[in-house]
C-alpha cells in the first residue's frame, strides 16, 4: 500500500488548447451553438466536446440558451455583452483652439487600413481629425485616436487638448454576430434625434450598428470605458434582485393558494360554517318570498 501518492493532473496542454478553441467558437456564436457544429468547426471529436461542455457548464463558464437542450453559449456578466466587444469606424475628433492665429492647415497620414485626415481652420480655430478605416477597430482604440489627435494639434499650435475639450461625432459603433443570417429582409434602419440604429447583413455575419448624430465628449466615452466594471456589476446586482423578487412573489402566490385551499376545505367540514351557510340560504329564500 503506497502512502502520500502524488496526484497527477489530467489537464494536458493539448486538452487546454482544445478547451480554448471550443470557448473561442462559442464566443463567436452569441446566438448559441450545438456540439455537432462546434465539432465541425474545430475538428475535435464530438464526445470530447460534450464532456468538455459538461465540465464548463458545471463551472458556470457556459450555459444552455433558454434551457434548450444542447444549445450552448458563454455566460456573460452583462446581458448586453462587454463594451469591449464593440468596434467602431469613421469618426471625427474636434476641438476649439481659441488662441490659434496661424493659417489653415491640412495633413493626411495614411497607414493603409487606417487614415487620419487632420485640419485646422484659420477663421473657425477648430482642429479636426477624421479617422477613416476600411475595417472596424476595437472601441478601446479611441484612446489611440485621441493621442494621435493631440500630437497633431500640439505640432501646429503648441497646445495639447484635454479629453473634456474634445468631441467625437459621426462615429459608428458596431458589433458583428458571426454565422447569423437574415431570412427575408436584409436591413433594418431606425433614425432618431440622437442616433441612427441599423441592423444589416454582411458577407458572413449580421452587424448591429449605432451612428451618433450629435457630438459626444471624448471624456464621456473614456469614463464609460474606464468605469464599465462597476456599471456591469450594478446591472448584475439589479438583475439578481429582480429574479429574487419574482421568485418570492411566485412562492407567496403558491403559499396563498395552498392556504386558501386548506381553509376552504376546513370550512366545508366545519358544522358552524355549514349552519351559517344554511341560514344565509334561508334568508335569501325569505327575502325572495317577501318580494313576491
Amino acid at each position: 500500500m503506497t502512502k502520500n501518492k502524488l496526484k497527477v493532473s489530467t489537464k494536458t496542454p493539448n486538452s487546454l488548447e482544445k478547451q480554448g478553441k471550443i470557448l473561442s467558437i462559442i464566443k463567436d456564436h452569441p446566438e448559441g451553438i450545438y456540439p455537432k457544429t462546434i465539432s465541425l468547426y474545430s475538428k475535435i471529436n464530438l464526445n470530447t466536446i460534450k464532456s468538455t461542455l459538461t465540465k464548463l457548464k458545471s463551472k458556470g463558464i457556459v450555459t444552455l440558451k433558454n434551457g434548450i437542450r444542447g444549445l450552448y453559449l458563454l455566460v456573460e456578466n452583462d446581458p448586453h455583452g462587454s463594451l469591449f466587444d464593440w468596434k467602431f469606424h469613421n469618426a471625427n475628433l474636434s476641438s476649439i483652439i481659441p488662441d490659434y492665429c496661424g493659417e489653415t492647415m491640412d495633413e493626411t497620414v495614411d497607414f493603409g487600413l487606417v487614415r487620419y485626415d487632420f485640419s485646422i481652420g484659420k477663421d473657425s480655430k477648430q482642429a479636426t481629425m477624421r479617422v477613416i478605416t476600411d475595417y472596424p477597430i476595437n472601441i478601446s482604440a479611441i484612446f489611440s485616436c485621441f493621442a494621435y489627435f493631440s500630437l497633431f494639434v500640439n505640432k501646429y499650435t503648441g497646445y495639447t487638448p484635454k479629453l473634456e475639450e474634445t468631441t467625437l461625432s459621426s462615429i459608428e459603433f458596431n458589433q458583428d454576430y458571426v454565422n447569423l443570417r437574415f431570412d427575408g429582409v436584409k436591413c433594418i434602419t431606425l433614425t432618431s434625434l440622437l442616433n441612427q440604429f441599423k441592423v444589416y447583413e454582411k458577407e458572413n455575419c449580421v452587424r448591429v450598428e449605432y451612428k451618433t448624430t450629435i457630438p459626444i465628449q471624448a471624456e464621456a466615452i473614456a469614463s464609460l470605458l474606464n468605469n464599465q466594471t462597476p456599471y456591469l456589476s450594478l446591472i448584475g446586482t439589479v438583475r439578481e434582485i429582480k429574479q429574487s423578487q419574482e421568485k418570492s412573489n411566485k412562492n407567496i402566490n403558491q403559499i396563498h393558494g395552498i392556504l386558501s385551499a386548506i381553509l376552504d376545505k376546513f370550512n366545508k367540514n366545519n358544522p358552524r360554517y355549514i349552519q351559517c351557510k344554511k341560514n344565509s340560504s334561508n334568508e335569501f329564500k325569505s327575502a325572495d318570498q317577501y318580494s313576491h
